[in-house]
């Protein structure tokens, strides 16, 4: 398959990031936090676990935040059941040697505010 940043410049863009299947696996530090209408969550990311862990998620606003729910089938192993977006991200915590982390909104925010602003928006 060829992405579009695969062929620099050849969409009209000379300098293009892009973070294929990046993925992790984790929960948020503490439960969510609500301000008004809307819910925040803050998700550490450690460097010493994986070496492949990027330092800076710089430009990730906007990335998917998704819970993949499992469950054990009859043999006892592990599947994966349909995914659900469970928030957005919106913010980068500052980084250090060993540490930075994301700040995403909540499901209440994308399902119920972000819906409900849709919905009132005219064409």
């Amino acid at each position: 398959m060829v992405y579009p940043w695969s062929n620099p410049g050849s969409d009209g863009f000379s300098l293009i990031k892009g973070f294929c299947k990046l993925s992790g696996a984790g929960g948020p530090e503490q439960p969510p936090v609500a301000v008004g209408d809307h819910d925040y969550f803050a998700f550490p990311v450690s460097y010493g676990c994986r070496s492949v862990v990027p330092i800076s998620f710089a430009g990730m606003s906007g990335g998917g935040l998704w819970q993949v729910p499992l469950v054990r089938d009859a043999q006892g192993h592990l599947r994966s059941k349909t995914p659900l977006l469970s928030g957005v991200v919106f913010y980068q915590e500052p980084t250090s040697k060993s540490r930075c982390g994301v700040k995403c909104h909540g499901r209440s925010s994308v399902y119920k505010v972000a819906y409900e602003a849709i919905g009132k928006a005219e064409p």
